[in-house]
This record gives structure tokens, C-alpha cells and sequence, in this order.
């Protein structure tokens, strides 16, 4: 998975992650690696904690 496709399947991921599942279970749902499920939700997090203010 390359970063260009990693805002198409955030959304999923994080409705994925708030109903209980782990980064393994989501990986292979979804056809990735857990590292790359791991990397894909910490850069998001980086990203929406940039934008908030403070």
C-alpha cells in the first residue's frame, strides 16, 4: 500500500479500529500487512493531531 492510497481506506480502518478490531484483524480483512495498517494509522493520527488547535 502506498501512502497515495492510505486516505482511501482510512476511513474503514479507523470504523474498524472503534468497533474493537485489532491491526492484525483489519490487515488481513483488508488484504495489507499489519505493519502497514500499524504506519497507516499512526500518520493519520500525526495528521488530524497537526490540525488541532493549541
Amino acid at each position: 500500500m502506498g501512502k497515495q492510497f492510505g486516505h482511501i481506506i482510512a476511513e474503514k480502518v479507523f470504523e474498524m479500529k472503534r468497533s474493537g478490531q485489532t491491526h492484525r484483524e483489519i490487515a488481513s480483512e483488508l488484504g495489507y500487512t499489519h505493519k502497514q495498517i500499524r504506519e497507516l494509522v499512526t500518520r493519520e493520527s500525526i495528521d488530524n493531531a497537526s490540525l488541532l488547535p493549541g
